[in-house]
């Protein structure tokens, strides 16, 4: 298959039955290749070892957070996970002497660092008799203050290029690579070493197929490593950078037994049609769930926003105490008001899209006289499906339509606590939204480049009448999704608007009322949503008239975007 490039070809597996052994020693594979091993009927759950470890144990951790090294968990956890497979497999035995050979000395290689030596330094800190060398080309150059602070981390060497572009000459060397955008062979092309103790590297995006073979050779071992808090945790490492290397490589037990691989899962390798001569292939369900599933997470696309952050709204009602609502809607209520009412007629078919886990846009509009007020919710999960002879990718999302109404109970049943407003919600019916893309782009997820994902909407009713909507009201929701996720460009939040101009044309009648009401108002604390390439874009063919308020108790601003479909001319004949 064209695509198994692009994910990892090796899956989590098991010893047989018939063993007692909790672990997979790759030394002990016959030579045919042949698997011994059975993919697992389900997966580990993720540990937080390495968390535990940096917090409670490790010494240099306060020195590490104090340089600003690590931007979350999941980063640390990554160059822990680096520096456990190096100190498990690949340190040389006569470790914590600095020995150097006609001016030659031993270094561990960072390739790919990013922006701060983060992977580096943890090694600078903890291999002693080591330099460690940190290369990126988005490493920060120097004149900022965190950057400046680097400077006190003995053996460690920062270097702001390309892995291609340098040259280190060392006695002995390890090579790392931490979600590196480069092949084996490039990164090991920049080392100039009398030895190769080891090479190990943490793939991603379309890497997995780039970093299988290291001069031909495969890896000595695979493993899932689940205290690594990402997706992307398949570790693989090389004893030595070739077949009878010189590398001494007899304490090497290429195994998961020890104490220190906790948390660690072998990998055995899948082959598709025995590419490249080696590995056997197992079952093929099993392959087309794995390959399948691989490729669902690659492709981030609109219907995985829209039903990620629904999902995250249910999920925080549970979080969110009485006081702090109370507090947020008296805050956003304040201003939430005065800003659409001059936007959006009281009869207008509204369809609320909000962040609050309470429905508080909707409780707001209602209690502001709107009549008309819609919402949505998961019916569904999001599916996914491989069409066109395994060159697209299908994700269906079905959502329930709902009309919102106002009631007022009494709490907790008496006169005395006074009355509750609740709101209840009435089944319309289920808007579908069908997304189509090309898989080749899904598995390469660092493309800067994005393909346009067409989404296709369709209702069916219930029974009722169809809600003549006229209107998606954003409060919020666009910017909690955006929050903490990685893809956040402009084209991707202009697939989003069209999107949800979709969900009003399907559901609209086709008047000449609607062509002067808007189309969408976004609430958000956003400024440069009005800008050329968001919301003003030509593309989205929007008359955008926005204005700005405050939040009373934080003086945050909030500006609403009214944005109005211009009406097209046909061009005359």
């Amino acid at each position: 298959m064209a695509l198994t490039r692009h994910v990892s070809r090796w899956r989590l597996c098991r010893l047989p039955e018939a063993s007692t052994s909790s672990e997979i020693s790759v030394n002990a594979l016959p030579s045919t290749f042949e698997p011994v091993a059975k993919v697992a009927a389900s997966t580990p759950p993720v540990s937080l070892r390495y968390l535990n470890e940096f917090v409670g144990k490790l010494h240099c951790a306060s020195a590490l957070l104090e340089h600003g090294l690590f931007p979350d968990a999941k980063e640390i956890t990554e160059s822990m996970a680096m520096f456990n497979a190096v100190r498990r497999y690949i340190e040389p035995r006569n470790k914590g002497t600095s020995q150097e050979t006609n001016g030659k000395h031993d270094g561990i290689v960072v390739v790919g660092d990013g922006n701060t030596p983060r992977t580096g330094a943890m090694f600078a800190f903890r291999m002693r008799g080591w330099t460690s060398y940190s290369v990126d080309p988005a490493m920060e150059d120097g004149t900022s203050e965190r950057s400046k602070g680097w400077t006190d981390v003995s053996n460690l060497v920062v270097m702001r290029n390309k892995i291609e572009d340098v040259r280190i000459t060392l006695r002995r060397a390890i090579v790392v690579l931490v979600h590196a955008h480069v092949t084996l062979e490039q990164a090991l092309s920049a080392v100039q070493a009398e030895q190769i103790c080891g090479v190990v590297t943490l793939p991603c995006c379309n890497w997995y197929g780039q970093q299988e073979l290291l001069f031909g050779r495969g890896p000595d071992l695979v493993y899932d490593d689940f205290s690594v808090l990402s997706d992307h945790r398949e570790i693989r490492l090389w004893v030595g950078d070739e077949p009878g290397s010189n590398v001494d490589t007899a304490h090497a037990d290429l195994s998961l037994a020890s104490s220190v691989m906790k948390g660690c899962v072998c990998k055995e390798y899948i082959a598709f049609g025995d590419e490249n001569g080696f590995g056997a292939s197992f079952d093929k369900d099993v392959d087309t769930k794995n390959l399948v599933d691989d490729l669902r997470k690659k492709h981030d696309g609109v219907l995985d926003f829209i039903s990620d952050t629904l999902a995250e709204l249910v999920l925080d009602v549970s979080l969110l105490s009485r006081e702090k609502y109370m507090a947020e809607e008296q805050t956003i209520g304040n201003c939430l008001p005065s800003a659409v009412v001059s936007k959006l007629r009281s009869d207008s078919h509204v369809l609320v899209f909000g962040w609050h886990p309470r429905r508080l846009a909707v409780r707001l509009l209602l209690r502001d006289g709107y009549t008309n007020v819609y919402t949505v919710s998961l019916a569904d999960e999001l599916s996914f499906t491989i069409d066109d002879n395994g060159k697209r990718g299908i994700k269906t999302l079905k959502l329930q339509l709902q009309k919102c109404t106002s009631k007022l109970t009494m709490k907790s049943g008496s006169a005395h606590d006074g009355e509750e407003e609740t709101v209840q919600l009435h089944l319309c019916g289920y808007l579908t939204l069908q997304s189509s893309f090309a898989l080749s782009r899904a598995d390469n997820c660092c493309d800067k480049e994005e393909e346009e994902e067409p989404v296709i909407v369709s209702f069916v009713s219930t029974g009722a009448p169809v809600p003549p909507l006229a209107c998606v009201f954003d409060a919020g929701f666009i910017f909690r999704g955006f929050r903490g996720r990685a893809k956040k460009t402009a084209m991707f939040f202009r697939h989003l608007c069209r999107t949800f101009d979709q969900l009003v044309t399907v559901c609209s009648h086709a008047t000449a009322n609607r062509m002067q009401s808007p189309s969408l108002v976004c609430f958000t604390p956003r400024k440069q949503w009005r800008k050329k390439k968001f919301l003003a874009h030509p593309d989205l063919n929007y008359n955008v008239l926005s204005s700005t308020t405050k939040e009373q108790t934080q003086g945050t601003s909030i500006y609403v975007y009214c944005c109005v479909q211009r009406q097209i001319i046909p061009a005359s004949e």
